[in-house]
């Protein structure tokens, strides 16, 4: 966020947010059949689902966090929030996007599509301050759950292939702090607003 002459705002969406992003770490200690590089996990094992990762860093819903990754490598993976241990396969996954076509909650498929995975799609999944958790694809919502999100996650990533990979980042938003007669220039939309008596008036 970049503060200019006149109370001018700029660099921020059009929530009125401003957003860090921080690349995954992930916990080598409780890692199982991966070798880890930075913000990128990679399957080593040799039986089916037993290569599995979470990161140190936890969220909660009131957090609003989002999880941004790319794959790659051929075969399958999971990956997105998950409460507690890692088990020796995908199901303790609660949110997950399995490669790019299919969502997977609390060890069960809950949505599938025609969609063949590539290795340059962008996956991402987004969860509120209410527990409403949102998968993405290409930019796109493919779906949109149905349980509420409560408690503490990790990001969490399992695969059945080896040399499968993710590289992975988190992002977390927060209000903007602004007085009457700020103008707001939001960079998805090239529109401008001002700040006046509490509410924001496209210019």
């Amino acid at each position: 966020m970049e503060f200019l002459a006149g109370n001018r705002i700029r660099g921020l969406n059009t929530e009125k947010t401003s957003t860090t992003t921080t690349d995954i770490t992930w916990d080598s200690t409780t890692a199982i059949n991966v070798s880890i590089s930075g913000n990128t996990v990679t399957g080593t094992g040799t039986g089916a689902w037993d290569k599995v990762a979470r990161s140190t860093q936890t969220w909660t819903p009131s957090d609003a966090p989002t999880l941004d990754f790319t794959s790659a490598g051929t075969g399958s993976l999971m990956a997105g929030f998950g409460k507690g241990t890692l088990g020796t396969n995908h199901t303790t996954i609660d949110f997950a996007l399995y490669s790019s076509d299919r969502v997977w909650e609390n060890g069960s498929q809950v949505f599938s599509n025609s969609t063949v995975p590539s290795s340059s799609d962008t996956l991402k999944i987004t969860m509120d301050s209410n527990g409403l958790v949102k998968y993405w694809v290409n930019g796109a919502v493919i779906y949109t759950s149905t349980q509420t999100a409560s408690g503490t996650y990790y990001a969490q990533f399992a695969t059945a292939s080896v040399g499968k990979s993710a590289t992975m980042t988190f992002a977390l938003s927060s209000p903007i702090n602004t007085v009457d007669g700020s103008i707001f220039y939001a960079t998805d939309t090239n529109k401008s607003y001002v700040l006046y008596n509490g509410s924001w008036t496209e210019l």
